[in-house]
This record gives structure tokens, C-alpha cells and sequence, in this order.
């Protein structure tokens, strides 16, 4: 699995590249590097094979800390965009939790998690996505989820 953003915010010490989306760790993530709250601004997602997905779980958000969630933005809407070119809108709720959302059931070796909506944090405009998983069906149940057992 590999991972590539449309842009990704570089601070002094640490870049938040998209690789930090499936860390396993909720206090780490990806942050869009654009300005204000990166509305159009994506994740991909690329698989090693083919996978059925019919769930998409999100820490969204900055999990780190209840202030960094607090301070952050929070993504409200998504649209994810899967390898044959379907999409599927997703909307959030500003919970530090995880969410996990069912989807229409789609065959996919990709998905395009393109930001739509956001809500906004108390101190910063950087929309940030701390964790994400799918799940399916076949040989491998979870795709990505190093932090769910």
C-alpha cells in the first residue's frame, strides 16, 4: 500500500506527509498544506491488489490531544473516489472517536479521499485526518488497520 496527498503542511520539525493516515498511531497524521482549510484537497490511497471494500473507518480530526483537535480543523464531508471512477460522499461528525461509515460495496485497488467540508478549529486552519481503515471482504478483512485488532 502507498500513499500520496495533493499537498501536505511542512512545519520547522516535522512534515505531515500521507503516509501519517495509516500510521497505526491517532496521534499523528496527515494535515493538507494549502490554505485555508484545503477544501479540494486529496489522499490516495493506492492498494497492492485489488480488495471489495464496504466499510471506511476515520479518526478525523488531530487526535493527538483534545487541544489539538479542539485547535484544528475537522473534515465535515469527503468524497471518496475509488479506481473504476464511482464516488461516494461521506459526512462526518466533529467526534473525537473513531467513525466508521458503510458503503455501497465497490471493488477498488485505489481510493481518492478528497476533502469537501470542514469544521474549523479554534487556533488553525489546517484540516487534519489522523487515521483511516476499510474494511471488505475476502482473504484480508481489514486493508488498513494496523491500529485495529
Amino acid at each position: 500500500t502507498s500513499f500520496s496527498a495533493s499537498s501536505e503542511l511542512a512545519e520547522e520539525i516535522v512534515t505531515h506527509v500521507a503516509e501519517r493516515i495509516a500510521d497505526g498511531r491517532t496521534e499523528s497524521g496527515w494535515v493538507e498544506g494549502a490554505d485555508g482549510y484545503g477544501i479540494g484537497e486529496s489522499v490516495t490511497v493506492q492498494f497492492d491488489k485489488t480488495y471489495r471494500i464496504d466499510t471506511f473507518t476515520i479518526y478525523a480530526g488531530y487526535h493527538r490531544s483534545e487541544d489539538y483537535f479542539n485547535e484544528n480543523a475537522v473534515p465535515s464531508s469527503l468524497t471518496l473516489t475509488f479506481s473504476d471512477g464511482t464516488q461516494q460522499a461521506v459526512s462526518l461528525q466533529k467526534l473525537m472517536q473513531a467513525q466508521t461509515i458503510s458503503l455501497n460495496p465497490v471493488y477498488t485497488d485505489s481510493v481518492k479521499i478528497t476533502l469537501n467540508g470542514a469544521y474549523a478549529g479554534t487556533k488553525y486552519a489546517d484540516t487534519v485526518i489522523s487515521e483511516i481503515a476499510f474494511s471488505g471482504s475476502g482473504e484480508k478483512r481489514c486493508i488498513i488497520c494496523e491500529w485495529d485488532a
